[in-house]
């Protein structure tokens, strides 16, 4: 069976989706953060780049515990 790049199988995931779920590191810091490192240096505004960093930083941080 062949599938179209843009059919998702349900049996793929996405390296993030895994190493997320395994609570292995990710690599969206390296990616997004290198971005948006360079982008704040440089002056350059990156909005959207910088909202989706902030959202996964959010969701891939571990679980705090409550004091």
């Amino acid at each position: 069976m062949t599938l179209s790049p843009l059919t998702r199988d349900h049996t793929h995931r996405t390296s993030l989706e895994v190493d997320a779920t395994l609570g292995r590191p990710t690599e969206y810091e390296f990616l997004s953060g290198a971005l948006l490192r360079y982008a704040v240096a440089n002056r350059i505004a990156v909005p959207r780049l910088a909202s989706v960093h902030a959202l996964l930083s959010a969701l891939l941080q571990p679980a705090r515990t409550q004091l």
